[in-house]
């Protein structure tokens, strides 16, 4: 994710839109009704295969992009734990 994307006209830093579809993903699976436990095993799962490709990524990654894409996987990994804690588990 770039560190800023344009959404409906406005610049907005990466990470929140990030941050809002999370957020929106887990107001949607809650409004369907289900179970607190299968949404935190969801975004466990989601954790998980963020975790896997961003390793992948920074694997594949010279030298000198490493440390930012290391970044950028903490801050996903830190938006999973938020979501997870809104899941009520």
């Amino acid at each position: 994710m770039p560190a800023t994307v344009t959404v409906d006209g406005q610049s907005v830093r990466g990470s929140d839109q990030i941050l809002a579809m999370v957020e929106t993903y887990l107001q949607r699976l809650k409004r369907i009704g289900m179970p607190p436990r299968m949404l935190h095993g969801i975004l466990d799962s989601l954790a998980r295969r963020t975790e896997i490709l961003y390793d992948r990524r920074i694997a594949a990654a010279q030298e000198r992009d490493r440390g930012p894409l290391r970044n950028k996987k903490e801050l996903a990994l830190a938006l999973f734990t938020l979501a997870r804690g809104d899941t009520g588990v």
